[in-house]
């Protein structure tokens, strides 16, 4: 469970901003299409004086040029945007790799600006992006979010575990402890006590998201399926690795050590950066 913990903290970070920046890359469409609606119905209402003709632009030109300027509006490519209405939920997946890739201070610029733009989108218009984002499929069972109720540890489901908030406490003798609220599949409860640096980490976290409505729709209604999905690739992943490993260390002793050792390396440098990001976004200004 203690390694879930710490993932699942991991993960909120990191798939919040990647789901911020897909959230406004969809933002724009919706925007750009409301827009040539109005302008289409101005056009014929209102006459105004002839102008210089000026170069005449294709559609297709005019769309490359707000595609660019969009794109660095928002920090992305013009193919990034497209992407996120093609296909929302893999670019969530594509978002997230990007991400950890940025250094520390490009994942702190991108984020400050992110989260002022996100809460310059209208609630109504964020409903009805996460629609688009977050499609129900009638063969999936769909998940709560919320807590139902509370219930003992062995009727609660930890393979669907999400993280619901984290509370913090200060003992008598001033050590400071977090406690955060789990909530399975079927809305089941439990509260488990969180250590050391993934339970401020998750304090903070929640906080930030808890301290905006927009915030707090994004996660759970999109954030959070794509974190079930995402834990259960990781485990599909595990699952292969422990199947072909016999195969892939057929040679020497000294070989196989080596390979292990490399993979732990890798491992460990991609929990490293998911951390770095983490904190970034801790350190958000409210």
């Amino acid at each position: 469970m203690n390694w879930t913990l710490n993932r699942l903290s991991i993960l909120i970070s990191v798939l919040v901003l990647a789901g911020i920046l897909l959230l406004l890359s969809i933002f724009y469409f919706h925007e750009k299409e409301s827009i040539e609606t109005t302008q289409g119905k101005n056009t014929a209402e209102v006459t105004k004086e002839p102008r210089k003709p000026q170069p005449e632009l294709t559609e297709e030109e005019k769309e490359k040029i707000r595609l660019r300027r969009e794109a660095e509006r928002t920090g992305q490519t013009s193919e990034e945007l497209e992407k996120a209405v093609e296909d929302p939920q893999k670019q969530i997946g594509r978002e997230a790799q990007r991400i950890q890739g940025l250094t520390d201070d490009e994942a702190r610029s991108e984020l400050v600006r992110k989260k002022r733009q996100l809460e310059k989108i209208q609630m109504e218009d964020l409903e009805q992006i996460m629609e688009t984002v977050s499609p129900e499929n009638p063969e999936v069972p769909k998940r709560e979010t919320t807590v139902l109720k509370k219930v003992e540890a062995d009727q609660f489901d930890a393979d669907t575990a999400q993280i619901d908030d984290c509370r913090m406490t200060q003992d008598d003798d001033g050590t400071v402890r977090y406690f955060a609220t789990l909530v399975d599949a079927a809305g089941n409860s439990i509260e488990v006590e969180m250590k050391g640096k993934e339970g401020e980490r998750t304090y903070r976290t929640m906080r930030m998201i808890k301290n905006n409505p927009l915030m707090e729709l994004l996660y759970r209604g999109s954030v959070m399926p794509a974190m079930d999905r995402k834990l259960e690739q990781e485990e599909e992943q595990r699952k292969r690795k422990s199947v072909e490993e016999p195969e892939n260390f057929q040679n020497s002793p000294d070989d196989t050590v080596r390979v292990g050792e490399d993979q732990g390396q890798r491992e460990k440098h991609d929990d490293e950066n998911d951390e770095e990001i983490a904190d970034i976004i801790e350190n958000l200004p409210e």
